[in-house]
Parts: structure tokens; sequence; C-alpha cells
């Protein structure tokens, strides 16, 4: 499987956006209305295409993951909903574990439980406290503006890397 690990602050929303649509002055009665009401739309449809033309699964690593975590558990019908609501058509996966330590270690956390699985991933965040060898997988946006149109092209070829391997693998396999 390949899979995006998603942040959300400085990437699905910016200082553009909040500007652009609630400028800090419009009052909100959850959170949910909140962070859906300065989510950047084109930033979700872009990350929308680039699972769509990949067939990524997301993994959460926002902080935001934290309000769906009680006791260790987590409440990945919930952050469903929440990750919906903010306009992400694919039902996300999971979200990495809350281990208070650098999200690189979280991502690296969630990669060696699902080694097996994981074919080729992508890591969309703001915040550049990833590890050595994940900054090859590594799409560092800016928070004043999010994931652009250079991001997805990056991700894409991120992603699609890994099928190029595989296909030049198996058809050297065929000519055995």
């Amino acid at each position: 499987m390949k899979v995006i690990f998603l942040d959300i602050d400085g990437v699905m929303n910016s200082v553009r956006s909040f500007i652009a649509t609630s400028r800090g002055k419009r009052k909100f009665d959850t959170i949910d209305e909140r962070e859906a009401a300065t989510i950047d739309p084109i930033a979700v449809a872009l990350i929308n295409e680039v699972v769509e033309r990949t067939g990524a699964e997301i993994v959460v690593s926002s902080t935001h993951r934290q309000w769906f975590i009680k006791a260790g558990v987590k409440d990945i019908p919930g952050l469903r909903v929440y990750m919906k609501n903010l306009g992400i058509e694919k039902e996300i996966l999971d979200c990495t574990d809350v281990l208070h330590t650098q999200r690189g270690h979280e991502i690296k956390d969630w990669l060696d439980r699902h080694a097996k699985f994981v074919i080729a991933y992508v890591i969309i965040d703001d915040d550049s406290d990833m590890l050595p060898e994940q900054f090859e997988f590594f799409i560092d946006t800016d928070c004043n503006d999010g994931f652009m149109f250079e991001h997805f092209i990056k991700a894409i070829e991120i992603l699609k890397e890994k099928d190029n391997v595989v296909l030049a693998q198996v058809e050297t396999l065929g000519r055995i």
C-alpha cells in the first residue's frame, strides 16, 4: 500500500486561507466548524487528487489527531468523520500514535509496525522535524500558503516512482 502522512495546519489550511475565509472575526460553536471554515478547498482538492491518482491511503499525522485519542485509544470513526467534514474524500486509514517526540519518530513508529504492507509513502507537513532517512519522502509546505500545485506534482512523483520500480522488477522476473 502507498501511504500519505498528512498534516492539517499549514497544509490543508494556511495563513492565506485563514485570512481569505474568516480573518479571525467569526465565532464558531465547535472546533469542527472553525476548522472547516478555514480549510483551503484548493489544497484539499489537490490532496484528494493525489489520492485518486496514486491509490494512496491516508494516515493523519497532524496534532489534530490528539482530539481523537483518549487514554491511548484511537477514535478512528470520529477522526474519519472529522476529515470528511474537512473535505477529504477517501476514508482515512489510521493516525500515528502520540509519542510526545518528533513527528518523524511518530511516523517511523507507524511505518515500523506496518512495514510489510507499505511499498511507498510521502509525508506532507509544514514542520520539518523528520528523520534524515525521511527527507526524500517529505514535502515541506509553507504555513503561509499550504499545499500548492508544486507539492501535488512532487507527491505524485514520490508515490508513483515506486510503481516504476515494482513494474521493472516484474518485467525482469518475466524475462527470467
